[in-house]
């Protein structure tokens, strides 16, 4: 009888055991944040305030940034500028595809070798070698995979919300009982869309071991995930709840830990009996502390997050990982 209470439990006790996956798991939550950084630092780089707004109107880039400019560079020939502006920006976007393409590389590889650890915990001894070794063997089909889904996320995107929108946008005041259905049921495919890309995030995770365990085809990976997941909802939203509460619980432990710490040596550094000198050396070893620390507790807790799903997978298959 297969428990999420005794899932997390077993899966604690194998991400401490097995600590060689941490370094696989590292990478793997490294490459998540740069991603999500990336995305965060290009929204912010492209907003315009207000204040520009208003000082310059509706003007075309080249009299926005002469403006910009001001009175001083008036003579400069902005024209002059434009070949290596265009040089510049597709050197970034070649850049940035290639940094992309390289962490999807170094993504997928990581996912591999610790699905392929977890599927083999308790079975055989695990090392770094054989580990990369299974990382590369599916790596083709774990990335085209992740290119599947993200085309599928992409065409529902454009099918549910952004032609609704742009419709509902578009259409002229005269038209106002076509926008009294079309709001509705924009609404209905934007909830479709959402729920449909949550059903394809939870089949993922059961399709990327079959495809480790299995050396299946991408379609059948998927077409088994889905299944997995339809014939185990309740399981699988009870356990991302379950590990979202223990990932903010033990990350809230080290937090505190290292927050208290910190604290006491500032706190310390501030009187007479302690000199100042001591307590900058002490921010040296709390540092490079705190940086372990945080590092040790991502990797744990990315092992954990993959032996929880493997034994899902595990339960779902009519097997035990012992």
């Amino acid at each position: 009888m297969y428990s999420t209470v005794d899932n997390i439990k077993k899966s604690l006790e194998q991400a401490w055991k097995y600590k060689i996956l941490w370094v696989f798991a590292l990478l793997l939550a490294g490459g998540s944040s740069f991603s999500y950084q990336a995305n965060v630092s290009s929204k912010n780089v492209t907003s315009v305030t207000p204040d520009l707004q208003e000082k310059f109107g509706n003007a075309n880039p080249l009299e926005f940034f002469q403006a910009f400019l001001g009175p001083k560079y008036s003579n400069i020939d902005i024209n002059y500028f434009i070949p290596h502006i265009v040089i510049l920006i597709i050197s970034f976007l070649i850049f940035v595809s290639v940094a992309v393409f390289m962490l999807m590389i170094l993504r997928s590889w990581a996912t591999g070798s610790v699905i392929r650890g977890t599927l083999d915990a308790g079975q055989k001894d695990l090392t770094l070698k054989e580990l990369s070794y299974e990382g590369r063997r599916n790596l083709l089909k774990i990335i085209k995979l992740d290119m599947l889904l993200l085309f599928i996320y992409l065409g529902l995107l454009i099918f549910s919300v952004v032609i609704p929108l742009v419709l509902l946008v578009t259409i002229s005041v005269s038209d106002q009982n076509f926008a009294f259905w079309l709001i509705p049921l924009t609404t209905f495919l934007i909830i479709l869309f959402i729920l449909v890309a949550i059903a394809l995030g939870y089949s993922r995770l059961f399709a990327v071991r079959y495809i480790v365990e299995d050396n299946v085809t991408i379609k059948e990976a998927l077409k088994i995930g889905f299944k997995a997941f339809k014939s185990n909802i309740g399981n699988s939203i009870k356990l991302t709840l379950a590990n979202c509460f223990i990932q903010a619980f033990l990350s809230l432990i080290v937090v505190s830990i290292l927050g208290t710490v910190a604290f006491f040596s500032f706190v310390g550094g501030n009187t007479s009996t302690i000199p100042v000198i001591v307590t900058v050396g002490l921010a040296i070893p709390l540092g490079v502390a705190a940086v372990l620390g945080f590092s040790a507790l991502r990797g744990f807790m990315g092992v954990y997050d993959a032996f929880t799903w493997t034994n899902l997978y595990r339960h779902v298959r009519g097997s035990s990982n012992e």
